[in-house]
């Protein structure tokens, strides 16, 4: 801090970064009622310019830090139940700019509502770097993140929340939209599929108008093959109505798979999920004994006189390991048992993207994107600009080979072991094997990466 009092009075600067006290002796000295005349307008002129010019954040044409200032930016207030809302997570990570809402501790404060108010639009500004162009915008938040209104993203314009009834529609870009609507095929030609291909189509399809799953209430009039008199059919197959009129004996079936997110069969060790199963009983010429799942809720399912589909919950220890678990379904028709199995791995992450520090750490893990899979060959799609990171766990084999555009580009990156924690508190002190490769630049986005192990 710096002041000045008349012109024959030496400039005094204090110190007061870090200062638990500063004396204010000399300027308050001045500072009194003046009855002899030592203050003039003049005086009091230069200490308001010389304040003026020493504020870093100031209005005039615009608000902002000096230029050459590394202060992070943070607008909101300070505290939540007296704790700090810039946490040392938050201080450390690469984020330039915070925000935070202003409600008070008695209320919920689960929301911040920032609001950019503009006549017609709003013009974003491409900051011209050394190298290339490059604005980056990242939204974190704790909860659910809603942008309401009309928006528009690179001239595509998003669905608004008007909308109802969004079962089994799907997202399309049509003509600058993206709209919600129901998934159909397209024929644009008297041929669908092609010769040693696999056509697959899910759902109710009619064929000339009719279903090509049968259901009938009537019972049979007549034993045929597999088919006995009195038997009804509930949305079979016609494959499997033809069978059972060929063989007089089918044994049963079964199918058990892991429900998305979770279907690829791995999960990030020390997370608590909530893991489901669906499975499917498919009985065909006899009824079925007890249907057995190992490993799940309900772990019986009593006798199945016609084919089924549920969904059960996993039974298994929380939070993961770094362990595989085995889920079992076995059907039985007292001729036949038939099994059907699936597994649930816990892994730790990859981690691969651009930033901003010369070195990774813990915090700096939730700006990078993460991959829940099981080891092997990936192949990504990245772009943007700065220093690259591609992380995995130590154990994993060591890549061979980076490839882009057709050419290796292994040799540019630097390769190092370092010990991390999972910023969300999942698991602790992990050696993982970082890849760098500092200024790199990806402009086209419709190139993959491919790592080779």
């Amino acid at each position: 801090m710096t002041y000045s009092i008349g012109t024959d009075i030496e400039s005094k600067t204090i110190d007061i970064i870090g200062a638990t006290s500063v004396d204010f002796t000399p300027l308050l000295d001045k500072l009194q009622d003046n009855i002899n005349g030592d203050i003039n307008p003049d005086d009091i002129r230069d200490t308001i310019l010389t304040l003026h010019t020493n504020i870093e954040l100031k209005s005039d044409s615009y608000i902002g830090m000096g230029t050459y200032s590394n202060t992070k930016m943070y607008f909101g207030k300070r505290s939540y139940n007296n704790i700090d809302i810039l946490d040392t997570t938050l201080l450390n990570s690469g984020s330039d700019l915070y925000f935070y809402n202003v409600k008070p501790d008695s209320i919920s404060n689960n929301s911040t509502k920032l609001s950019i108010n503009s006549d017609n639009y709003i013009q974003s500004r491409v900051i011209q770097l050394t190298q290339s162009q490059s604005l980056e915008l990242n939204i974190i938040a704790k909860n659910d993140i809603n942008i309401l209104g009309n928006v528009k993203i690179n001239n595509i314009n998003f669905p608004n929340n008007n909308i109802n009834n969004l079962d089994n529609k799907t997202l399309f870009y049509n003509n600058g939209d993206l709209i919600f609507n129901e998934l159909s095929l397209a024929i644009t030609s008297s041929v669908i599929g092609a010769t040693n291909t696999t056509t697959e189509l899910y759902g109710d399809v009619l064929l000339n108008g009719y279903d090509l799953n049968f259901t009938e209430e009537r019972g049979c009039p007549i034993n045929i093959g597999d088919i006995k008199v009195g038997d009804n059919f509930n949305n079979e197959s016609i494959e499997n109505v033809l069978r059972r009129m060929v063989y007089n004996y089918l044994p049963p079936d079964c199918t058990l798979e892991l429900i998305a997110p979770y279907n690829n069969g791995f999960v990030e060790i020390g997370t608590s999920p909530n893991i489901k199963l669906q499975y499917n009983i498919i009985k065909k010429s006899n009824p079925l004994l007890p249907t057995i799942l190992t490993y799940m809720q309900p772990n019986v399912i009593n006798s199945v006189t016609m084919s089924t589909i549920g969904i059960a919950n996993a039974v298994i220890t929380l939070p993961i390991k770094n362990n595989t678990n085995i889920f079992n379904i076995t059907v039985n028709d007292n001729i036949t048992s038939v099994s059907a199995t699936t597994s649930l791995t816990g892994v730790y992450p990859y981690f691969y993207g651009f930033s901003d520090l010369p070195d990774i750490n813990n915090s700096e893990l939730t700006n990078l994107s993460k991959l829940i899979e099981n080891n092997g060959n990936k192949e990504l799609f990245v772009y943007g600009s700065g220093d690259f990171y591609f992380i995995q766990d130590s154990n994993y084999p060591i890549l061979t080979d980076i490839i882009y555009n057709e050419d290796s580009i292994f040799a540019s990156f630097s390769t190092y072991t370092k010990t991390l924690s999972s910023p969300n508190g999942y698991w602790y002190n992990k050696e993982f094997i970082v890849y760098k490769y500092e200024n790199l630049i990806i402009s086209d986005i419709s190139k993959k990466i491919k790592f080779i192990s």
